[in-house]
């Protein structure tokens, strides 16, 4: 009797045994099962990650002309950029026979902005003004003033511009 109490004994301490081996080794599987799939979560993240930077640098490369071109619409804060542009403006001013001066010049957050005084006939004026929309730079006409003076000596009136531009900056 004492040795089926022993055998029965040592059968639940086996199976006790046996039980909480497979417990924690579950749980340990279990765990390392977790961990994988955030590893393999992580891997195809990295993954999508790195096709999509591929496929930037891809069209990037393909696009970088135009890239360029656009990035030249902008004015630039350098001196010599905005002289540039202020001789752009006095070139076109003058092939367009209008009197041209700048009243004032401002710098905003994402653009300069220029207030224009002119004088000339209405289609020199218009002129100007086309040149200026037509200009290799992002301008914005914010507001424009015309306003006809007749002259003695001429039966067509001169044309007072007062014009107010925004050129966006880089």
């Amino acid at each position: 009797m004492k040795k089926y109490i022993g055998l029965i004994i040592f059968g639940f301490i086996l199976i006790f045994g046996v039980f909480c081996f497979c417990f924690f080794t579950l749980k340990d599987i279990n765990q390392k099962s977790e961990e994988l799939k955030l590893k393999i979560k992580e891997n195809l993240f990295l993954e999508k990650k790195i096709e999509r930077l591929k496929n930037f640098k891809k069209e990037y490369s393909q696009n970088k002309k135009e890239i360029e071109e656009m990035e030249s619409l902008f004015l630039k804060e350098k001196p010599e950029d905005l002289i540039k542009f202020r001789q752009f403006l006095k070139k076109t001013a003058l092939l367009s026979n209008v009197e041209f001066s700048i009243l004032s010049f401002k710098k905003e957050k994402d653009y300069f902005l220029f207030q224009i005084a002119g004088k000339g006939d209405y289609s020199n004026i218009m002129r100007f003004l086309g040149k200026i929309e037509n200009a290799p730079y992002l301008i914005k006409i914010s507001k424009c003033f015309l306003k006809a003076k007749l002259q003695k000596e001429s039966p067509f009136p001169k044309i007072e511009m007062n014009l107010t531009i925004e050129v966006l900056k880089k």
